[in-house]
């Protein structure tokens, strides 16, 4: 991969950490990770900084000292995140933001308060609905829950682990229709993901996802689709 040098990388450029995952795994984001840091560093090191790539293991984590020693040692002036946790540990992911701020180093991506709210979908809906934004009717099912919790909710279901990142655990399964299969996904589920699952009243309709661009003031920019898109409003009007 090739980048064009508009400025020239000295021992003054400015150190940006550029940590992700490391560990054996099928999954094909892990991969992707690697690919994204390298074109990241390309960039970077195009406009003369200096990406320092870190490799973080679940032993390196387990030890704040050496990650300390590591951003001392490189100099790190600001990190640009793509950690997002490892396979069998999502919470990894804020707890590596935690060490970050605690080092008081800029970082690109949400805070570790975020990141922790988010990871838990029964604390997430609850603070959407705090802030009065309407959230499906749903329970949050443990290992041994009493089946009749299930009894409330208005079929079709969704059925997704509790305490996981992004998509994952949710398949095929996930949306029942029929009520004498709603019990036997949350049991296989559970079997799979024992930390807990969220069983919500599924809501037809398209799904929008909305990327934020900067620190904030935030507005809209461009037409309204599945993906919306807002930018920073820069002083000036300039986005």
């Amino acid at each position: 991969m090739q980048f064009t040098t508009t400025r020239s990388v000295t021992d003054a450029s400015l150190v940006v950490l550029l940590p992700t995952a490391m560990e054996r795994s099928p999954r094909t984001d892990v991969v992707d990770a690697l690919r994204g840091r390298e074109f990241v560093s390309g960039i970077l090191r195009a406009h003369g900084y200096a990406p320092a790539p870190l490799d973080i293991t679940p032993e390196i984590l387990r030890s704040p000292e050496r990650i300390q020693q590591i951003v001392h040692s490189t100099r790190t002036r600001c990190v640009f995140n793509i950690f997002e946790g490892f396979g069998c540990d999502s919470g990894s992911e804020h707890h590596f933001r935690a060490l970050v701020e605690e080092m008081s180093i800029p970082c690109t991506g949400n805070p570790s308060r975020v990141l922790r709210t988010c990871l838990s979908k029964e604390t997430c809906s609850q603070t959407l609905k705090n802030a009065g934004i309407p959230v499906p009717e749903g329970c949050s099912l443990h290992p041994g829950f009493d089946p009749e919790l299930l009894s409330s909710l208005r079929l079709p279901v969704f059925v997704k682990p509790l305490m996981e990142d992004g998509s994952v655990g949710i398949d095929a399964s996930s949306l029942v229709r029929e009520e004498r299969a709603l019990l036997r996904t949350v049991l296989e589920k559970l079997a799979v993901f024992p930390r807990g699952v969220r069983a919500e009243e599924f809501i037809p309709g398209r799904e929008f996802s909305v990327a934020c661009i900067g620190n904030g003031p935030y507005a809209a920019r461009g037409g309204c689709g599945p993906c919306a898109w807002l930018q920073r409003v820069l002083p000036g009007g300039h986005a």
